[in-house]
């Protein structure tokens, strides 16, 4: 097991965002694209500039024969890696090609709580292992519901490191008290910033990694996405760690009333699913769907979606049942981000409302 790696993508989610809906608007008709033509969306669109350049210029001067040195491809890979955690991007023909999933067109049109609500939902549902995604690390992991719990566990304070050690390095939180150890783990080493930091280091050789900056450089999306959603705030504070302030995260009511929601949430991961068919695995998918919509604000309430809710849930009643699902129980599930692309394909054309 290693590390749970986010790219070093972005600090500002709102841009990361933006980024997203101008790459929908023009790539969404494309059947399988690549890096190439989302760096061209980005210069085309003013969105990146390459040593002081912008247009093809910018475009000329960033290419490298060595890709791994060519600035905007590595930017929109950078991209990449989180909007497909986050169901934004589906993966396409190549380990470089992608699609655009139905589900952007969400994002694309939301705004204001809408469009808040949605990032909030895929923040929440971004996992390992996953069969839309290739995690390196391998690690069995939420890891944004795994922040929210011990932040409501650690006196609403979390120190950057502290997620480190406790949620990207977690290797399996489904372990039985996964949560107490991670919270003992850290009471061990509050007070004491020594301690802290030799922790850290050990992590690293653990990993075979020699600078600092890169597992730290792994939490610019977590940390922006906790200020943006509003689930903490940077403060500096002493007695975290001595006497001396430290910069540490600290916990909103927003924060608080979801780590309650999260306590009585059903956590269902595709590896649970395995054993169920195709046909219930699809429309368990497009019920989970219409729970996430309606939780969201969508009205599902009309006659054609009430009979489709009604016909996939019978459908995935061995599901319902296994994983203790009842009508008001609230789900950690959704298909945009856990489900394989050919079960999908399965939802899409066996379960539509017109049917």
């Amino acid at each position: 097991m290693g590390i749970f790696r986010f790219s070093n993508a972005v600090s500002d989610i709102r841009k990361f965002i933006d980024t997203y809906k101008v790459f929908y608007d023009k790539l969404k008709d494309e059947v399988d694209f690549t890096h190439d033509k989302g760096v061209k969306v980005l210069i085309e669109n003013g969105l990146v500039s390459s040593s002081g350049a912008i247009g093809q210029e910018a475009i000329k001067r960033s290419k490298r024969e060595n890709r791994s040195l060519d600035s905007l491809y590595n930017q929109h890979k950078s991209y990449s890696e989180i909007y497909r955690m986050l169901g934004w991007y589906h993966p396409g023909s190549k380990r470089t090609n992608f699609i655009m999933p139905d589900y952007g067109e969400y994002i694309f049109d939301a705004e204001g709580e809408t469009l808040r609500n949605h990032f909030e939902l895929n923040v929440l549902h971004i996992v390992s292992p996953n069969p839309l995604v290739d995690i390196r690390g391998k690690n069995i992991l939420r890891p944004f519901p795994l922040i929210i719990k011990l932040l409501d566990r650690l006196d609403g304070v979390l120190h950057r490191d502290e997620i480190i050690l406790t949620v990207l390095a977690c290797e399996n939180d489904r372990d039985e008290n996964y949560i107490d150890k991670a919270e003992e783990l850290i009471r061990s080493l509050r007070g004491d910033a020594d301690k802290l930091e030799k922790a850290y280091e050990e992590l690293m050789k653990k990993n075979g990694v020699n600078s600092k900056d890169v597992f730290r450089n792994y939490t610019r999306f977590v940390l922006a996405t906790l200020k943006w959603l509003d689930y903490a705030q940077p403060e500096r504070r002493k007695g975290i760690y001595g006497k001396k302030a430290v910069n540490v995260y600290v916990q909103t009511d927003v924060a608080k009333r979801k780590a309650e929601e999260l306590n009585t949430t059903i956590d269902v991961r595709f590896s649970d699913l395995i054993d169920f068919t195709d046909e219930e695995n699809a429309a368990f998918s497009i019920y989970t769907l219409f729970h996430h919509l309606e939780n969201i604000g969508y009205d599902v309430s009309d006659p054609d979606s009430k009979e489709l809710i009604t016909k996939v849930r019978d459908i995935s009643k061995e599901i319902l049942k296994k994983m203790n699902i009842e009508a008001d129980s609230k789900i950690l599930y959704f298909p945009y981000q856990e489900t394989p692309l050919n079960i999908l394909k399965i939802a899409k054309e066996s379960f539509k409302e017109d049917d």
